[in-house]
């Protein structure tokens, strides 16, 4: 998966409507990006272990607390 793929996903994530502006937050779940490093499939889940397409194993994708980073929210 590539980085303008998970800008992407981020934007349509973030809840901005057609005109930019944010939407109404959304209440906090625990759902967690996964991804099969065999065929790219990238799931959005509280647990996942196993590709639906490919029956490959997923792994988390680190998410900025993950990293260490302070995203001011």
């Amino acid at each position: 998966m590539t980085l303008l793929s998970l800008d992407r996903l981020k934007t349509a994530l973030a809840g901005n409507d057609s005109d930019g502006a944010p939407e109404k937050a959304a209440p906090q779940n625990p759902a967690t990006l996964y991804e099969c490093a065999s065929c790219g499939t990238v799931y959005i889940a509280e647990e996942k272990q196993s590709c639906s397409e490919c029956e490959a194993s997923v792994r988390a994708v680190p998410n900025e607390h993950d990293l260490g980073l302070d995203l001011g929210r």
